[in-house]
């Protein structure tokens, strides 16, 4: 997430794009899956309760390596997240909803992602974060829930904070 402040509000940006592997396809692939840019546009400081909220678009790019680790369309929908920092860690949930737009002789995707998460940062820029990454197929109603533990370092580029983690799922 990388974030600038703008007139008494927080414009953010996230990219997220996963490398994966796939079992349960003809043939053993590994890759590059679609790409997802998210932007938010929140208040710059949290409600008197602590809270954290933003809310912008969501788009999907279809840069998948390979057929069998992306749907190869391009989306669009709104997205949101919301969370609370306390103590060593924030807590929250962010959620696109996605409507893609399929080439000819794709089929139709309509999919709402939740991910609610929580971490505890160790200090020196490590942390640890336990989240699901939840997705909805509303077109063959199927839900998938797996489990995510991730590590993070969080560094910095000139003036530009970043962090990068590493992780499992089941």
């Amino acid at each position: 997430m990388i974030g600038w402040a703008v007139r008494g509000l927080l414009a953010a940006g996230s990219i997220i794009a996963g490398w994966f592997h796939a079992r349960d396809v003809p043939t053993f692939e590994f890759g590059l899956g679609e790409t997802t840019k998210s932007f938010f546009l929140s208040p710059s400081k949290p409600t008197a309760g602590g809270l954290i909220w933003g809310v912008g678009p969501a788009f999907l790019w279809p840069a998948a390596t390979d057929d069998s680790l992306g749907t190869e369309k391009w989306g669009v929908g709104p997205t949101g997240v919301v969370l609370t920092h306390q103590g060593r860690g924030p807590s929250g949930a962010r959620q696109p909803r996605l409507v893609l737009c399929p080439p000819p002789g794709r089929f139709n995707v309509s999919s709402t992602f939740v991910q609610p998460f929580a971490s505890y940062n160790f200090g020196q820029g490590w942390s640890v974060t336990l989240n699901t990454e939840s997705s909805a197929d509303w077109t063959n109603n199927k839900l998938t829930v797996p489990v995510n533990l991730v590590v993070a370092k969080v560094f910095e580029i000139g003036d530009q904070a970043m962090s990068l983690g590493v992780g499992g799922r089941y």
